[in-house]
């Protein structure tokens, strides 16, 4: 009898194993699995498209590292992470095509909140799987009970709150939670088709994104939106939706040791409505351009009518008839508002202390006269908070006089020299308003001089004109970082001085210098506010 040839045994025996190896490693990609894993009652859920590819871009984004390295942390320690084996397999398992991370405020059948993230690993969220049943990941042990699909747990501090884990056909499961087997949850809803998220919409998002939701009994549950670009050399991109109906998410820890943080509602964005287009003559333009361009380290410019809708908003009746029988007559109904915070060369003092300067252009009337509007201002100002504030007239060589706000009665703010006191003045068709009056000076001086062709914002005057019913704003992080950290020390003094304590003050101070500190890398940043009657759209932009 002839023996068969050796390849006629290896070979089938050599593409069975292959072909069971395949069959265990192989998930055809469905994205609908991931979302399927987070529960009905998730508020907020946020969606990432090739989250491993954009973090290894972002890792090379020179403002990020910088940014980064001021927080404290070590952007080559990162970098040997990403670039070593383990590094890259476990960023593309954990980030991989799709991934969603959630936060629900109760488990379905009840149970404590926790933070969730289910990706798309595919073949390698298999392999993680083996490697985790045989022990070979350290760090984690099988969570006890039984379970159809394994879960584990971190061996972290037993009093804190537990990451468990688990993996099933090809998605990776994360839970972050008091409970430590709240990943189960997530796998029952996989294998018995339990009631998932709709969260975010199904849509095809150009950027990644972040929706909130809160629970409510409304049929109609408004939604507000967050969505973000980032690459390794351009600018962050943000862009929001966010309808006044949903309150802002806060932080807050709880539990045992406050070890858990999640989710309250926060305050809500107030209801403006849509502003009319906002329009300027040549000449007017120009002069704002020049007195307000090359000394300010941020700009603010949005429609007149805002001061109408924020006091309305506010339903402070008696500061809403104040500027109705003031300074309301007087303000162009299709107008502009222009805020300047001055760089660290253009600041003022209070008693002595250097403090940033602000100035304020709102279009007026052509007829309008401030030596008559201002002191009826006051004097109503004067019989509502009973004050004794006064204005003086000073002469300025070659152009309308300035207005200085004083005091009748004696005391700190009387004895201030006059160059430290806020004054008002007429330009064109605009009522300027400065902190002080060397920051007044400043500007007339800008003024008075031809506009610069090369003015720091750039295009950016541009962008403000071609969306004329928009707020705008753009800002340089170094300079007008400088004027935040003053603000927030003079606030700190005035706190102590009050006798309030050092604590939040402090705390506000050395938050104010963490977060500037963050974004003085990426040079700049500029947003645009878009208002409706029932949300707000924001787009923003951070870096050059």
């Amino acid at each position: 009898m002839t023996r068969p040839p050796r390849w006629t045994i290896l070979l089938p025996g050599t593409l069975f194993v292959v072909l069971a190896i395949s069959w265990s490693l192989w998930f055809p990609y469905a994205p609908q699995r991931v979302r399927a894993a987070l529960p009905a009652n998730a508020i907020l859920v946020s969606e990432h498209h090739h989250l491993a590819e954009d973090a290894a871009a972002l890792l090379q984004n020179p403002a990020l590292r910088q940014s980064f390295s001021v927080l404290g942390g070590d952007p080559t320690e990162l970098d040997a992470f990403m670039s070593s084996g383990t590094g890259r397999w476990l960023t593309r398992c954990l980030g991989g095509r799709y991934a969603l991370v959630a936060y629900a405020p109760a488990a379905p059948r009840g149970g404590p909140p926790s933070w969730m993230a289910a990706s798309w690993g595919g073949p390698r969220a298999q392999i993680l799987r083996w490697l985790m049943a045989g022990g070979w990941i350290p760090g984690w042990s099988r969570l006890p009970g039984h379970s159809a699909v394994p879960c584990y747990r971190f061996d972290g501090d037993p009093d804190f709150p537990v990451l468990s884990a688990a993996i099933y056909e090809g998605v990776v499961l994360l839970c972050y939670s008091q409970d430590p087997s709240a990943v189960r949850d997530m796998t029952r809803r996989l294998s018995y088709g339990e009631a998932a998220s709709d969260l975010p919409a199904v849509d095809d998002a150009a950027m990644d994104r972040a929706q909130l939701r809160w629970p409510t009994a409304e049929a109609d549950i408004p939604r507000g939106e967050v969505g973000w670009a980032a690459s390794a050399s351009g600018p962050l991109e943000l862009s929001a939706d966010w309808p006044t109906a949903v309150a802002l998410p806060m932080l807050r820890r709880w539990g045992h040791r406050a070890g858990f943080t999640g989710l309250v509602p926060g305050f809500n964005l107030p209801m403006l409505g849509a502003l009319p287009a906002a329009t300027a003559d040549a000449a007017d333009w120009q002069r704002l351009q020049a007195g307000l361009g090359e000394v300010s380290g941020g700009v603010v410019l949005a429609p007149a009518a805002l001061l109408e809708s924020s006091l309305a908003a506010s339903g402070n009746l008696e500061w809403i008839d104040l500027y109705n029988q003031t300074l309301g007559p007087h303000v162009v109904a299709d107008g502009l508002l222009a805020v300047g915070l001055l760089r660290e060369a253009f600041s003022g003092r209070l008693l002595g202390i250097k403090t940033p300067s602000l100035v304020l252009a709102l279009s007026v009337a052509p007829d309008m006269d401030a030596g008559v509007v201002l002191p009826s201002l006051l004097d109503r100002c004067n019989a509502a908070l009973g004050s004794a504030l006064l204005v003086q007239e000073r002469h300025a060589e070659g152009g309308a006089p300035y207005f200085i706000i004083d005091d009748a009665r004696s005391g700190i703010y009387s004895s201030m020299k006059v160059s430290e006191k806020p004054c008002l003045w007429r330009e064109g068709g605009w009522l300027f308003m400065a902190s002080n009056l060397n920051a007044a000076e400043a500007v007339r001086r800008r003024m008075a001089q031809p506009l610069s062709e090369a003015l720091p914002q750039g295009d950016w005057w541009h962008a403000v004109q071609a969306e004329p019913a928009s707020l705008h704003h753009w800002m340089d992080f170094a300079a007008a970082g400088t004027a935040l950290r003053k603000l927030a020390a003079l606030h700190a003094i005035v706190q102590i001085a009050q006798g309030h304590g050092s604590g939040p003050a402090v705390e506000l101070m050395t938050a104010t210098g963490h977060a500037v500190s963050a974004l003085e890398p990426f040079g700049e940043g500029r947003a645009r506010l878009a208002l409706t009657p029932e949300a707000w759209h924001i787009d923003a932009r951070v870096g050059r």
